[in-house]
């Protein structure tokens, strides 16, 4: 009477990769005595009803990206268990699809302005901006950055166009807006203050009338003069007593 051999692999599960939505299939091959029977394994739990010498998963999923799958061979004699085989899963193939879009920018003539856009799609992705719809040289990348901006590019549209081995999307135009740089006057110099003594012929207002101060009532006025001295004169005399009206 012949001993029975265990089982023993010939054939060990290989890696398999896949895109998102197709299935990917696992094979082994065993030798031993019969009947030999087979159990394939998920991350190590068996699957139900995977019970043959190959195994193909149901569509595949980003979920299972990583996943391993190994079988457990057995025998009368005794069981195997093959070496895992990982399942890769990519995005299914796309052209690109822009996901955000670039935004409208506002500047002051001398700084710049940057403009962003996300997209997907298959690997590589190749970029290109363009100003008024003619491509902007050097700009491959999915963000701009503009040079120091000028008047002339107030208004100027900004889009890019996104390509890869599938197809192209060009995203919505971005306008940019310039506004002129700020320029301050030079402060004005504040008024001098002239004592008293200086001030000659002025008049208080009473009412409708303008009568001369008194010679106490000029030593206690304030004379406010401009930056241009003997052009424009302004006094206080708030807080003089008010002249007997005549």
């Amino acid at each position: 009477m012949t001993n029975p051999v265990p089982p023993l692999l010939s054939v060990q599960p290989a890696n398999a990769a896949v895109n998102a939505g197709q299935t990917a299939t696992f094979v082994t091959s065993a030798t031993g005595t019969s009947p030999i029977s087979y159990q394939w394994r998920k991350n190590g739990a068996s699957i139900p009803g995977a019970m043959a010498s190959s195994y193909t998963t149901p569509a595949a999923t980003l979920a299972d990206n990583g996943a391993k799958f190994d079988v457990v061979v057995s025998n009368s004699a005794g069981s195997v268990t093959s070496s895992p085989a990982t399942l890769t899963v990519s995005p299914a193939s796309m052209a690109p699809t822009i996901t955000m879009q670039p935004v409208n920018q506002t500047v002051i003539a001398g700084q710049t302005a940057t403009f962003t856009v996300t997209a997907i799609g298959v690997a590589p992705l190749s970029y290109q901006w363009r100003k008024n719809l003619t491509a902007v040289n050097g700009a491959n990348a999915p963000s701009y950055t503009t040079p120091a901006t000028s008047i002339t590019d107030n208004g100027a549209k900004f889009d890019l166009i996104v390509s890869n081995s599938l197809g192209t999307a060009t995203s919505n135009q971005a306008i940019l807006t310039v506004n002129s740089a700020i320029r301050r006057s030079p402060r004005a110099k504040p008024p001098r203050l002239v004592s008293s003594p200086l001030v000659r012929h002025l008049s208080l207002t009473n009412g409708k009338k303008m009568v001369p101060l008194s010679p106490a009532q000029q030593r206690q006025a304030t004379l406010r003069l401009s930056p241009q001295p003997r052009t424009a004169v302004s006094f206080s005399a708030s807080s003089l007593p008010t002249p007997p009206e005549t």
